[in-house]
């Protein structure tokens, strides 16, 4: 099938798909390797007091870490499509997001650094998903996500 660039239109449209998936599996890959090697417990290397308490903001944002690569991409994808922003502005939402939450699950649910990772990984998602949301829904752009 020809891409967009040889010709075809209609193949460039669709193909954002494969990177974007894998980008995505690849990042549950390097998740599920993390935990299965305990990368980020810093007990296994001998860590201790303080810096294995503060070793959970790792293992938390570890959730979130696919969708911190599909941002990543579709940053890309949104200056290719000729939106550069919807790149700026989802990066704007997804530090806001952070802000508002890192207040929330620090001073006021006094979760301390776990509550600064758990706004984080909300932050992620949120920009992982917006830039996604995006292409899903708008048909009408140069790129857009869909069914090859």
């Amino acid at each position: 099938m020809r891409s967009s660039g040889n010709g075809s239109e209609k193949g460039g449209k669709w193909i954002i798909l494969f990177p974007a998936a894998g980008i995505f599996f690849y990042g549950l890959y390097y998740v599920n390797l993390c935990l299965g090697f305990h990368v980020l417990d810093g007990g296994s290397y001998g860590a201790q007091g303080q810096i294995l308490t503060d070793s959970v903001y790792g293992r938390i944002l570890l959730v979130s870490f696919p969708l911190h690569w599909i941002q990543r991409i579709f940053q890309a994808f949104s200056v290719t499509a000729g939106k550069p922003s919807l790149s700026f502005w989802s990066n704007v939402a997804s530090g806001m997001i952070n802000l508002v939450f890192d207040y929330i699950f620090i001073v006021v649910f006094g979760w301390a650094l776990a509550g600064a990772a758990w706004a984080t990984v909300i932050a992620e998602i949120t920009g992982g998903l917006l830039p996604v949301l995006y292409f899903l829904v708008n048909r009408k752009g140069v790129l857009y996500l869909s069914r090859p």
